[in-house]
């Protein structure tokens, strides 16, 4: 896929590194995302070239106040208990 900058078209297909190239990311096919440009750059607004897991850590810490088992159940690392 070419990703191609339209300037009359204002959302389009474009590639994003899951792990970010400036930090060690390659461009594999396990390493790209195709999403549309308006996500991608909205994504890129809120969190930089930060990868998956230190957006998790910054949400865990800042945002969700250190409720770890809470990212763990919906990571599904951890079995909620049906009692």
């Amino acid at each position: 896929m070419t990703q191609k900058k339209n300037s009359k078209r204002k959302n389009y297909p474009s590639r994003h590194h899951i792990i970010p190239r400036s930090r060690g990311g390659n461009s594999s096919h396990e390493n790209l995302a195709v999403v549309n440009s308006v996500a991608h750059n909205k994504y890129h607004s809120l969190f930089g070239n930060m990868t998956p897991d230190e957006i998790i850590r910054n949400l865990v810490d800042y945002f969700w106040n250190g409720e770890i088992k809470f990212v763990k159940i919906y990571l599904n690392e951890e079995e909620e208990k049906n009692d």
